[in-house]
């Protein structure tokens, strides 16, 4: 046997030899648990960002509020939400830098007047903005083995280091699943059930939230050794 380690070194490709036999295995129960109404609430805010400026899109900002559970994170303030859909707008047709736009976000006060870290909001903003991008939610994270360091103490530089190190390993990840047909037969059944409209990323991305959702777990190399893994959800004002 080989030489058995803690867990991933996040930001080293660490999920290049994972397994998704139970993906497969459960494929059914994946995508029936992913819902039509979230399906058809995902196609109609894809169709009205293509429609032009979101920035004072009442419908749009409201919807995607509720889909993205924005305004369950109470801790949220309007100037907040405000400045979101502002960069939101401002990256339209450009290369979204997630670090910059989580670090402006970051530093406008909650409710509680303490510092922000939404990661979640920011990677969703990234791929409304560009398809191409991931996104990074609870429910994902727990497949793939990932536990969020949690501190209100520590600084933006290396609250974010851990979530960008995963969110990179995911992102490289979802391209050699689309390029080795890894789940094909699965993101196939989704096309069939839901829409052949839904981008590829975000196929991924509702199939891998559905398992998280299971309680489903990536299936590491016998070399590596995760933790159940246990962070703060979307909605909490430090993931």
């Amino acid at each position: 046997m080989g030489r058995r380690r803690s867990g991933p070194e996040w930001g080293k490709d660490a999920l290049r030899d994972i397994g998704f036999s139970n993906i497969v295995q459960h494929r059914l129960r994946i995508v029936d648990g992913i819902g039509e109404e979230n399906v058809d609430v995902y196609l109609f805010l894809t169709e009205q960002f293509a429609r032009g400026s979101v920035t004072d899109n009442r419908l749009f900002q409201f919807v995607y509020r509720s889909f993205y559970m924005l305004d369950a994170a109470k801790s949220l303030t309007q100037n907040f939400k405000k400045k979101y859909f502002e960069l939101m707008e401002a990256a339209r047709g450009k290369v979204v830098d997630v670090r910059t736009i989580a670090r402006t976000l970051f530093e406008i006060p909650n409710a509680k007047d303490q510092e922000n870290l939404q990661f979640s909001f920011v990677t969703k903003l990234a791929h409304t903005v560009d398809y191409g991008n991931a996104l990074y939610d609870s429910n994902v994270a727990n497949y793939f083995g990932f536990r969020a360091p949690y501190s209100k103490s520590s600084g933006f530089d290396s609250r974010i280091k851990p979530l960008m190190d995963f969110y990179g390993d995911l992102a490289v990840c979802y391209k050699r699943i689309l390029a080795d047909g890894l789940l094909e037969d699965v993101m196939q059944l989704f096309r069939e059930t839901y829409s052949a409209g839904v981008p590829e990323i975000k196929i991924l991305d509702f199939i891998f939230y559905s398992a998280g959702r299971l309680r489903l777990s990536v299936e590491f190399p016998s070399t590596v050794t995760t933790t159940k893994a246990v962070i703060a959800s979307p909605m909490d004002a430090n993931c």
